[in-house]
């Protein structure tokens, strides 16, 4: 049986009263155990939105009953109210219900959390340099200005051709003039970066800024790709940045084994099957997939592609660690991939990978 770190996973949606007849919280917990994960980082995006101590404290609450001996943070959401966002950042800085960490983003996704004017985003961060944040800033980087298209749930494909991964690397781009220029303090997050040219951006830029900079992959844009999975899936594939051609993703996985990434973060987002198959009529299909379940498998990937153990422990454990203040202590956990836990979820993201399909 395979052993491996237990997992600190920094990217999880959780969902709330938008599916309040789907017990997504209490399986996000539950696969989060079942696979040996030592803390969970959640977006701020569910309904309702986390976007005030209240809201965090209310969440934490909820979460109790399920979460076991799991290390439950939230990543504080941005919005368009500089006051609402000046309090949360203070919140931050104070740890206040463990938060460590903020959420900014710069296009709409699941929730309408996005804050799509360049010159809000800009304001924002010469919020963050006025104030001495420290915290952890974390980005959903898409340029919604250079989307190209129109999406189309009769061709899921078509989402991967608007949200082109250009708009994604401009975004990054954008975020770290403003970060520059706002003499920013903190440590810069970029979430589930997609393209290859975005990863090879940030790492140009490294020894360039005065601050730290964090790529986080996940294990869909690792290993997924538009050509082979939307046939497949179709809109089950659905999610935000989408899936990027073979040739990208192919890029992406050597760059993960290159050791120029940071952390593994699941991105893990359950939605009624029936919403993503288009069943329920007049409603797009949402983005995101369950992936949770899929850590034991993608471990084990790694491992085959050869992989070095502490490049893996970095990527699974020891950065998130220290990039979050975490302060956990690292174990090691044997657990073998169990596919079941996909059935209640009605349907498996990697069943090309697993070999289920």
């Amino acid at each position: 049986m395979p052993k491996y770190k237990n997992i600190i996973d920094p990217h999880v949606h959780l969902r709330g009263k938008e599916y309040s007849q789907y017990p997504f919280l209490q399986l996000g917990f539950r696969d989060a155990i079942a696979v040996g994960i030592a803390a969970v980082g959640e977006q701020p995006n569910p309904n309702p939105s986390l976007t005030n101590v209240d809201a965090v404290k209310a969440r934490l609450e909820e979460s109790k009953p399920y979460r076991g001996k799991i290390f439950h943070w939230i990543h504080i959401g941005m919005t368009n109210d500089l006051q609402q966002n000046e309090a949360s950042l203070k919140a931050v800085m104070s740890g206040i219900y463990g938060l460590r960490s903020d959420k900014t983003f710069n296009t709409h996704s699941t929730g309408n959390m996005g804050i799509t004017d360049h010159e809000k985003r800009k304001a924002i961060m010469f919020l963050k340099g006025e104030i001495n944040y420290t915290g952890v800033s974390i980005f959903h980087p898409e340029d919604e200005t250079l989307f190209t298209g129109d999406y189309d749930p009769q061709d899921p494909k078509s989402h991967s051709i608007k949200q082109n991964e250009r708009s994604e690397t401009s975004s990054i781009e954008e975020t770290v003039r403003n970060a520059i220029d706002g003499r920013f303090k903190g440590i810069l997050y970029f979430a589930h970066v997609s393209s290859p040219d975005s990863i090879c951006y940030i790492n140009s830029m490294r020894n360039k800024v005065p601050f730290e900079m964090v790529i986080e992959e996940t294990w869909h844009h690792m290993l997924l790709n538009a050509d082979q999975d939307y046939p497949l899936h179709g809109n089950r594939v659905k999610m935000n940045p989408p899936l990027r051609n073979k040739s990208s993703q192919e890029r992406v996985l050597e760059h993960v084994l290159r050791g120029d990434v940071d952390v593994i973060g699941s991105d893990h987002a359950g939605h009624p099957v029936s919403l993503k198959d288009l069943l329920e009529t007049g409603k797009i299909p949402p983005s995101g997939i369950p992936a949770l379940p899929f850590w034991p498998k993608g471990i084990e990937l790694l491992r085959d592609y050869g992989i070095s153990k502490g490049l893996l422990d970095n990527l699974i454990f020891n950065n998130s660690n220290r990039i979050f203040n975490l302060d956990l202590e690292p174990k090691e956990v044997e657990i073998l991939y169990n596919p079941d836990l996909w059935t209640a979820y009605g349907w498996n993201p990697f069943s090309r990978i697993d070999g289920s399909h």
